[in-house]
């Protein structure tokens, strides 16, 4: 994560000849808070208008050949760049990462070079949890050659997985300019695969068409035998060596990880993982980590994880934003089905506190319509070839459920996942299904592929039967609890009663405990279920 620090040292980067160099550039950051009085942040901490500066240098002139970019993980929010005094771009949105090639603009060996960040969260009420502020995550800058492998543009597609055999799919998008040759040679990707042991198990090289476009895509298929199957039990990774080829020179090299399994839900037997029914047991996570704040050293996930494990969680559901890619590193190697999400909001603005009215709070939907598009695309991009990923979720509890035009609005979401990923299912987690006087549209729910249900005993009689009526009417959804009710509650407090305006999802310590098992009963015992996440963790 990003530290701020003072006496910052002037540093080099990007040493050595390998043709595709990365380096962490998080550190030696100056940090100024300006230009306006600071806005209160939701009883959390202030927030406003941050500027960051960074000095630096090249360890060597940039070559004609080769292109250096620089990309940050995440800002919240509203991000502006400069490199030298010139604007590199602007991104809006907290929670999805955004890169710039910035060669031209940069300064030659040895000579300064300057980075500057405005960020401004000072749109406030902009969100309902602690959204942090500022570079929260990882911030990158690499060197590769004019022609290389796009970023995130190896795509590992898992078409059909058994414990007999694997069919992989791999897709790799390249940048095939090259500088002005008599005679240049043509290119070629060869992909190697390694077992979780380190194995080579599988190896293929291809020549890429000349079609006279910048850029240009490959697809090489493998058959991999006896496969180790990855599951929460056994999260078996193999890894995937990319390598772009001129001729005999080396140009480019990726290393991706992926699991080998299948997943699938199914309206009567659930969550299906290899073969077997799995209910998805576990819990919702923001992307902050507590008292750590929003810049979570990967440290304080991976003990969360651990703890998640220990009292028999198997899930999580990225609530509600793209979430740090370093947690779903984790989650691939310790074992976690994951259900990635896009948005909180969509078109419709929602309150962001208690008793103010909805003109009061700013949100994501007045960015809605220009990012939308970009910051979806840029979650399943970079998101896609992650084992514990094993369903889309475009929304979260989004108005727009509500609306006569809300459907339309999903399936064009849903279009795009389809066009990224056609494997995962997609969902949206509803809690209006059978509110009064309004409930979610029909139109809506059915544009989904999996029906996610947020606190379904809350709808008068569903307090008892949970999911039957729509089992009855509709028996051809699938169907899963997105958000519930736990126990709850702070450690050390034990509350036997409750103040009237604590919230509807509060429960004395006594009764707490029935409820959330009583529908965990349930869940267990109805395979169409595919499962339940308890909000709020």
């Amino acid at each position: 994560m990003l530290r701020r620090e003072h006496g910052c040292k002037m540093k080099t980067y990007l040493s050595g000849n390998k043709p595709r160099i990365t380096e962490c550039f998080d550190f030696d950051w100056y940090f100024y808070r300006g230009e306006k009085e600071p806005v209160p942040g939701e009883h959390y901490v202030e927030t406003g208008v941050g500027w960051y500066r960074k000095r630096f240098r090249l360890d060597k002139t940039i070559g004609a050949d080769e292109r250096i970019f620089l990309r940050f993980d995440g800002v919240y929010m509203l991000a502006d760049v400069w490199v030298n005094g010139w604007k590199a771009g602007r991104h809006t949105y907290g929670y999805t990462p955004f890169e710039w090639d910035i060669t031209q603009l940069l300064n030659g060996k040895n000579e300064n070079n300057v980075i500057d960040v405005r960020v401004d969260n000072s749109a406030q009420p902009g969100s309902r949890w602690y959204s942090g502020s500022g570079i929260t995550r990882d911030v990158w800058i690499y060197r590769v050659k004019k022609a290389h492998i796009l970023p995130y543009g190896v795509w590992l597609r898992q078409t059909d997985v058994t414990a007999e055999r694997a069919l992989m799919r791999i897709e790799t998008g390249v940048v095939c300019e090259n500088p002005d040759l008599p005679a240049p040679a043509p290119f070629f990707i060869e992909t190697e695969i390694y077992t979780p042991q380190g194995t080579l198990c599988a190896k293929d090289k291809k020549k890429i068409p000349e079609s006279g476009a910048a850029t240009a895509a490959v697809c090489q298929e493998f058959v991999i035998d006896t496969p180790v199957l990855w599951s929460p039990e056994t999260p078996f990774l193999y890894e995937a060596v990319t390598k772009l080829y001129q001729g005999d020179a080396l140009l480019d090299e990726v290393h991706n990880r992926t699991g080998l399994r299948s997943a699938f839900f199914h309206k009567d037997r659930g969550f299906v993982l290899n073969g077997n029914r799995c209910k998805l047991n576990g819990v919702c996570l923001h992307h902050d980590g507590g008292c750590a704040g929003a810049a979570v050293p990967v440290e304080v996930w991976e003990r969360r994880l651990h703890k998640l494990k220990e009292m028999g969680a198997n899930a999580i559901r990225m609530a509600h934003n793209p979430p740090n890619p370093a947690l779903l590193d984790l989650c691939d190697r310790m074992g976690f089905l994951v259900m990635d999400e896009a948005f909180d909001e969509w078109e419709i603005l929602k309150g962001k506190e208690f008793g103010s009215n909805t003109h009061e709070s700013r949100g994501y939907s007045e960015w809605y319509e220009k990012c939308h598009e970009e910051d979806l695309r840029a979650m399943l991009l970079r998101d896609r070839n992650h084992p514990c990923i094993v369903i889309w979720s475009i929304g979260n509890e989004v108005p727009d459920q509500q609306s006569d035009k809300g459907y339309l609005t999903a399936r064009h979401l849903k279009q795009i996942c389809r066009e990224l990923d056609p494997e995962r299912p997609v969902t949206q987690a509803n809690d209006q299904i059978c509110s009064e006087p309004c409930p979610a549209k029909v139109e809506f729910l059915r544009e989904l592929d999996v029906v996610g249900y947020n606190y379904v005993g809350r709808w008068r009689n569903r307090a008892e039967t949970f999911y039957d009526e729509d089992r009855r009417t509709y028996p051809e959804w699938c169907m899963t609890g997105t958000e519930n009710g736990g126990t709850g509650g702070i450690r050390g407090e034990y509350p036997m009663e409750m103040p009237e305006k604590e919230g509807w999802w509060r429960r004395p310590y006594y009764s707490a405990p029935v409820e959330s098992g009583k529908l965990l009963r349930y869940t267990m015992s109805h395979d169409y279920v595919a499962g339940t996440l308890c909000g709020r963790e």
